[in-house]
């Protein structure tokens, strides 16, 4: 594989990981927040920040670190239906002794 189809296979590949990522994270969000229009709105936001935040540290990186936070991110993408759902609940439950105080 020439390092120009090695480059066009790594693009693809992100492409294909921001699909499934981004249909994961609507279908759990809508899950959550009962599928409002407030789902849509979050997750075309993180999307497009996330775009915006990768081209501009893109750069400023060295090797060391894009490894790292390749991990970071594989472990994030593994962990999220069920670390989305967690931070839910407890939030809610943050929310809700807040109000029981009261």
């Amino acid at each position: 594989m020439t390092p120009r189809q090695r480059r066009l296979f790594a693009l693809f590949l992100g492409g294909a990981n921001l699909f499934v990522l981004q249909f994961l994270a609507t279908r759990n969000l809508a899950e959550i927040l009962f599928g409002t229009e407030t789902v849509l709105f979050l997750v075309v936001v993180c999307y497009f920040f996330g775009l915006s935040l990768g081209y501009r540290l893109s750069n400023r990186l060295g090797g060391r670190a894009f490894h790292v936070l390749l991990w970071v991110q594989y472990a994030i993408h593994l962990t999220l239906p069920y670390s989305l759902r967690w931070l839910s609940g407890w939030l809610g439950d943050i929310q809700a002794t807040k109000s029981a105080a009261i």
